[in-house]
């Protein structure tokens, strides 16, 4: 499985590209559909600023939660 950053980089990147393709569409939409319920999501989801989420996260972030958590092994179970 890929890093948590890599998949967060790919993620926005595919959100980036959702919000160009529903600009074009929205661009592209006749004038009576443009009151349309439809319409206005898409300019809703246009008007977004998904720069606030291009976190800028340290490599290796996420992986210090993981580290705490420790399994007991079978010889270490103390009663």
């Amino acid at each position: 499985m890929p890093a948590r950053l890599e998949r967060w980089t790919a993620t926005l990147a595919e959100l980036w590209t959702l919000q160009e393709e529903y600009e074009t569409w929205c661009g592209q939409s006749p004038e009576s559909p443009a009151d349309s319920r439809t319409a206005e999501l898409l300019k809703e989801i246009c008007q977004l600023d998904l720069g606030v989420l291009d976190l800028k996260l340290p490599r290796g972030f996420g992986r210090d939660r993981n580290a705490r958590r420790t399994t007991p092994t079978p010889g270490s179970w103390k009663i």
